[in-house]
């Protein structure tokens, strides 16, 4: 988890955007990503917080648990 954690701030410091995020239990069966072209606006204790790229508000935002994440590719 650490290592997860520990990515998730070196991606956030970059302002890098994230292509796919994958988390477990998705509701999405056909194998699509959870979570596509998103960058990370805010890292707490367990969780994320992304964004999707070119939305502003808070209703864009998409809170995920950290022990949810499965993958993440960029």
């Amino acid at each position: 988890m650490r290592t997860l954690i520990s990515k998730l701030y070196q991606i956030k410091n970059s302002n890098a955007i994230i292509a796919m995020v994958y988390v477990e239990g998705s509701q999405n069966g056909d194998g699509t990503p959870d979570l596509a072209g998103v960058t990370i606006k805010e890292i707490g204790a367990d969780y994320v917080i992304f964004t999707p790229v070119g939305t502003s508000g808070q209703a864009d935002e998409l809170l995920v648990c950290t022990a949810q994440i499965v993958s993440i590719e960029m």
